[in-house]
């Protein structure tokens, strides 16, 4: 025995030694489906039979080298007639002749184990014998070559898409038939995959071969509607949070992550297993499961059971310093940005935007949105309210103010992060013909570098004006504003009882600045008046003092933060009185009024704060 030779010289020697083992090896050619290979396996020399890729079964050299040269001539020509014909599995059987096993093929001895051989092998003939019918009975069943599980598939552009398959194969696969524009593909015999990557949208066919097999893979190469996120996490702030701002603070959060395509839309539904939103306070937290779909015509769409974790953090909102007006053009007639302006980290910033669509303009929406225009992620604590559309713009700029009023006094918002680069939609507002829509909001950012607020309109494909619209009339002596303001117009008034009234002026001049530009805030509209009232008694006895509201050029309505309590007056016409307080001051005492008012959107200013006490001639 050689067994300290290595195989290659033993391949080496056989070259001049042992012409009957070359032929042996020469035997097989590329059209016979078994394939033999002399190794050194265990310290022995061994031959190992191969079909396309499966190992059938091994025979091991014994003492003589010629007759092991032999066998394995006899052994290749039979198994290669056992798989070039139409053998039958059923035929396939082992069995014993004296101290030899058989291998069977119906009552014809096939191949012949001697007891020596399977001494080697540290197993018994009729043991050994079994071991290789089992292995050819094997693969009569399963034809060497490839069966793919798929031949019909649906690429995601950009991603990719794994093909299995079964059989066994020399060699590799290779690929034909296809764009490489499309589609580009490899494939791991080890993991048993093909990878079919999508690089461009179209649809086509590849053929995959291997051995002597061919078939064919129908593609379809489609982008994705969007990416239905699969877990959410939204910390909010209220006291409390209600249900209902909660959902729609969520649906936003949702429609941002899921970044539906042009033409797509998502889709989002109730809460599944009877979860229900709640109000939430300061400290609580809800868990529950959304169902999200991203979906569009000649899309793929996308849908996941999101994990949504929801709670309120309980923040605190700091007074916005910083004013941005979006009010000019006041009526929209053309596309594109009607405002945008930057802020930075911990700069407390409110926003108002009032716009009609002209009546001869097509239907269009109103986008509001924040984007991170920095090189790091930042985070922004934001509360949108708006309202709109209506053909009633005193009516919409009033709601939106007190919306506004409201969630500043409950302090509510919900916190957003954005990578560099990427935008949020604030808000997305309808603005049929000759409507309005009006809106104010609040935004803290307490991580990032910079923000840019923008406002933008984009028509509505096929919503047209009727035919023979009348124009929308311009209004040259309305003045309107875009810019960056002051958010703040600190007043501080003092009324003596027994004098003349005191006049308080809101929405007049002076006007705000735009602190870039120098331009004015006509109506200073989306500014807070701050106004810290005096009132004095220096007569001898307690007296009462009344302050009214009282609309100037025109029809108007207020909103007011009374020493904490809000007052809404009704519609009033110029010169119309309406109460807002009444008080008693005592006689050499004085009284501290705090009034905080918005001009809002759609009314008429200025507009005056009247203090009245019962005059006193000296």
């Amino acid at each position: 025995m050689r067994k300290s030779i290595p195989v290659f010289m033993i391949l080496l020697l056989s070259l001049f030694l042992a012409p009957q083992f070359i032929a042996a090896a020469e035997t097989d050619g590329d059209d016979k489906p078994v394939k033999t290979k002399i190794v050194e396996k265990d310290n022995m020399i061994m031959a190992e039979f191969w079909i396309k890729g499966k190992l059938l079964g091994r025979i091991p050299q014994g003492k003589s080298q010629e007759a092991f040269d032999a066998r394995v001539q006899n052994w290749s020509k039979r198994l290669n007639d056992i798989f070039s014909g139409k053998t039958q599995i059923k035929d396939i059987r082992s069995g014993i002749s004296g101290s030899n096993g058989i291998v069977f093929r119906g009552r014809e001895q096939m191949l012949i184990i001697d007891p020596e051989s399977a001494k080697l092998m540290k197993t018994t003939p009729g043991k050994m014998a079994e071991i290789w019918a089992t292995g050819i009975r094997f693969a009569l069943r399963v034809p060497p070559g490839f069966a793919l599980k798929d031949k019909n598939i649906i690429i995601p552009l950009n991603e990719s898409v794994t093909i299995g398959f079964t059989g066994s194969f020399e060699g590799e696969f290779s690929f034909s038939g296809y764009d490489p524009n499309l589609i580009s593909i490899s494939s791991s015999k080890q993991k048993n995959i093909i990878v079919v990557r999508g690089v461009n949208c179209g649809k086509g066919l590849f053929k995959v071969k291997a051995a002597d097999r061919e078939d064919s893979v129908y593609f379809k190469v489609q982008e994705k509607a969007g990416n239905a996120p699969d877990s959410i996490k939204l910390e909010v702030s209220g006291k409390p949070a209600d249900a209902d701002f909660i959902k729609q603070a969520l649906h936003s959060i949702i429609y941002m992550l899921s970044n539906a395509k042009s033409g797509a839309w998502t889709n989002i539904g109730e809460p599944l297993n009877k979860g229900k939103f709640k109000n939430l306070s300061a400290g609580e937290f809800q868990s529950l499961i959304l169902p999200v779909k991203v979906d569009g015509e000649d899309y793929l769409m996308s849908a996941a059971n999101a994990k949504v974790f929801i709670q309120n953090i309980g923040f605190k909102w700091e007074k916005p310093t910083v004013l941005m007006v979006s009010n000019k053009p006041e009526i929209i007639r053309q596309d594109g940005e009607l405002f945008s302006g930057r802020f930075s980290l911990k700069t407390p910033v409110r926003y108002f935007y009032h716009h009609m669509n002209a009546n001869e303009q097509p239907w269009r929406n109103l986008y509001i949105s924040i984007e991170n225009t920095g090189n790091i992620p930042a985070r922004v604590f934001v509360s949108p309210v708006g309202a709109g559309p209506s053909s009633d713009e005193l009516f919409v700029g009033h709601q939106a103010a007190m919306s506004y009023f409201d969630n500043e006094r409950e302090e509510k918002g919900y916190f957003v992060t954005l990578k560099p680069g990427a935008r949020f939609l604030l808000e997305r507002r309808l603005v049929k013909n000759k409507q309005t829509v009006s809106g104010l909001g609040y935004l803290y950012m307490t991580a990032g570098s910079e923000l840019k607020l923008s406002v933008y309109s984009s028509v509505i494909p096929g919503k047209s004006p009727q035919a023979g619209a009348e124009p929308t009339p311009e209004k040259p002596w309305v003045k309107t504003s875009r810019g960056v303001f002051p958010a703040v117009i600190p007043l501080e008034p003092t009324h003596e009882i027994g004098g003349k009234y005191t006049f308080i002026y809101v929405g007049g001049e002076p006007y705000s600045q735009d602190v870039n530009t120098g331009d004015p805030n006509y109506g200073n509209y989306g500014a807070i008046y701050d106004i810290n009232l005096t009132i004095e008694n220096k007569l001898n006895e307690d007296r009462d003092a009344w302050i009214y509201y009282v609309p100037g050029g025109g029809v108007s309505r207020g909103i007011f933060d009374i020493d904490g309590k809000i007052v809404e007056t009704p519609l009033a016409n110029p010169a119309q009185k309406v109460l807002l307080k009444k008080l008693t001051v005592r006689t050499g005492g004085s009284e501290k009024v705090r009034l905080q008012t918005m001009p809002q959107g759609g009314a008429f200013y200025p507009v005056k704060i009247v203090v009245e006490s019962e005059y006193v001639k000296k």
